[in-house]
This record gives structure tokens, C-alpha cells and sequence, in this order.
């Protein structure tokens, strides 16, 4: 994906902190954590966090392998 093409300069993922797996998914995909988001969104009945993972353009694009 190229950042330009779509015209952003960020994008941002967010997992349960139980699903490892899907951490592990957006590492592999260049994101970097970014940290916790602590009680931010009200799912099955209580409020749960949201590991955060973000990719930025300039990071990206200086990734040769992309």
C-alpha cells in the first residue's frame, strides 16, 4: 500500500488485549504499538481496552521490503 495513493498520512489498528495473535498480525504488517487505550470502548456487557498500532507515511515509505 502506498500512503500517497490514498492520500493518508496515518493509519492505526486496535486489538483486544486477549487476541496476542492480531498484535502479532500488525507488528508483522510494519505497525508500531503505540500503547493502551485503557476503557475505550463498552463491548459485551463491560469496558475494555484497546491495544493501539499505528503506521505513519514517512515510516512506511523508508521501509525498502514495502
Amino acid at each position: 500500500m502506498r500512503f500517497s495513493t490514498v492520500g493518508l498520512h496515518r493509519v492505526w489498528a486496535g486489538h483486544e488485549p486477549d487476541n496476542a495473535a492480531s498484535g502479532r498480525v500488525l507488528k508483522r504488517s510494519g505497525m508500531y504499538l503505540e500503547g493502551t487505550r485503557r476503557q475505550d470502548v463498552f463491548l459485551r456487557g463491560a469496558w475494555r481496552d484497546t491495544i493501539v498500532y499505528a503506521a505513519l507515511a514517512p515510516e512506511w515509505q523508508s521501509d525498502s521490503a514495502r
